[in-house]
């Protein structure tokens, strides 16, 4: 029963009705109660935190796979109030092994499907984990008695009412053991104190948003600065002066270089001040090409209203060609907080086909593309699975982009392709807006 107030009954309480009150605030106002009668749906309220933690030891070898893996045993089940809450999962866990790195995997499970959350962007076909090291030292002496401590922060958005379980898989380099709260190599001495057991943990709290959500994103315009003909380490582009403040940018930098010398050399734009990295690359893949592939970064921002119609400066690490897009969209009310998700990047001298992981990806959202190519004589086209193209007017080496609005249902499976066979990148995600 909830309270009974004068204002509302339109005369006096009866002395029944005043008990009542009196009972029902000495009895009933439990934190669900409260939660339930909306005097907490404030955003970032904290409605309820979950915990897990072991301080068992155990092993793991895994097969020819790179992501085979085995549950930790760290699980916890939380049952969100509110469908549009994000839950806010921290980790900090303990592994060994004796060969090349250790990592982990956040596993969200509603209704027995699991899903692998919080994962990084994929580079020409690296795996992608939610947490990983590599504990072994430079000349390998010594990597069978290190530990590390794996971490990470992950707000996640399952969209649901339904009790949702959390829980980490740990994995190794293949066909390697992974251990948790030990080293591989374990040692025990009682005069020494060594090995010390840790213990590890994984704390999962729900936190209230604002209860007016997003309902809808448009193509507002978008800007393209063609390859140029000499190489600096400056370039500029003009934010379109139809977009407005609120509105949400997505910008895309694609570089060449005739010449990269050393490892060193990293040519790569810098994070404009106040944009959000989302995908980023440079061509370091542990060797000197003679030659630098085409690299690509993308770049968010929530624009202000001093943007609208302004110059953006991008600086790149290096003198190089830099070909740049941009393209605005509008959230139909004011949004203070966007989501990256499942970034990709690769960079070829040969066409590139690529399948875009939707994995945990819901609306209000955007499918983001962007593809460059080199300064010289190779101007590679962009085709994608029911995504709109815009192109620059350029013929060499110049950029375009691709996007797929999603304001409600299923997210569709995008598969990217540039045709050409030219030295080109390719850079993609979605974008989520809150």
């Amino acid at each position: 029963m909830t309270i009974t107030k004068r204002s509302v009954k339109g005369s006096a309480l009866t002395y029944a009705e005043l008990d009542e009150n009196f009972r029902h605030l000495e009895e009933e106002s439990t934190l669900d109660n409260v939660i339930s009668n909306d005097f907490t749906k404030s955003a970032g309220t904290v409605v309820q935190v979950k915990h897990s933690g072991t301080g068992g030891v155990m092993a793991f070898r895994t097969t020819s796979g790179v992501d085979t893996s085995t549950s930790t045993g760290i699980t916890v089940t939380i049952t969100p109030k509110y469908a549009n809450s994000e839950i806010y999962i921290d980790f900090a866990v303990t592994l060994g092994t004796s060969a090349y790195q250790t990592k982990l995997f956040l596993i969200r499970s509603v209704g027995g499907v699991e899903t692998k959350i919080g994962a990084g962007d994929e580079y020409n076909g690296r795996s992608r984990a939610t947490s990983s090291v590599h504990p072994y030292d430079a000349d390998g002496t010594s990597g069978g008695y290190l530990t590390q401590v794996l971490a990470n922060h992950i707000v996640d958005r399952p969209n649901t009412t339904e009790p949702v379980t959390y829980f980490l898989k740990m994995g190794a380099y293949s066909g390697s053991t992974v251990f948790l709260n030990r080293s591989s190599n374990w040692q025990v001495s009682s005069s020494s104190g060594y090995d010390a057991v840790p213990s590890s943990n994984m704390r999962v709290m729900e936190v209230t948003t604002d209860n007016t959500a997003v309902s809808s994103l448009t193509y507002v315009a978008d800007a393209f600065v063609e390859m140029p003909a000499t190489p600096a380490t400056t370039r500029q582009v003009t934010i379109p002066s139809t977009a407005q403040e609120g509105d949400i940018a997505v910008l895309w930098a694609f570089t060449d270089d005739t010449t990269i010398s050393s490892n060193s050399d990293l040519n790569s734009v810098e994070a404009p001040s106040g944009w959000t990295l989302a995908v980023g690359h440079n061509d370091r893949e542990n060797t000197s090409p003679s030659f630098a592939y085409v690299q690509s970064n993308s770049f968010v921002k929530i624009l202000n209203a001093n943007e609208p119609g302004s110059t953006l400066t991008l600086t790149n690490r290096q003198s190089s060609y830099t070909s740049i897009a941009i393209v605005v969209f509008r959230p139909d009310i004011a949004i203070d907080n966007f989501y990256t998700k499942n970034g990709m990047t690769f960079n070829s001298s040969t066409t590139i086909s690529h399948t875009v992981d939707t994995t945990n990806v819901i609306p209000v959202s955007v499918f983001v593309v962007g593809l460059g190519g080199r300064y010289s004589g190779q101007n590679p086209t962009l085709a994608g699975t029911d995504i709109t193209i815009n192109t620059s007017t350029g013929t060499i080496g110049d950029p375009k982009y691709g996007y797929k609005i999603h304001n409600s249902g299923a997210i569709t499976s995008q598969t990217v392709t540039s045709t050409d066979t030219g030295r080109q990148s390719i850079n993609a995600f979605y974008l989520e807006v809150v």
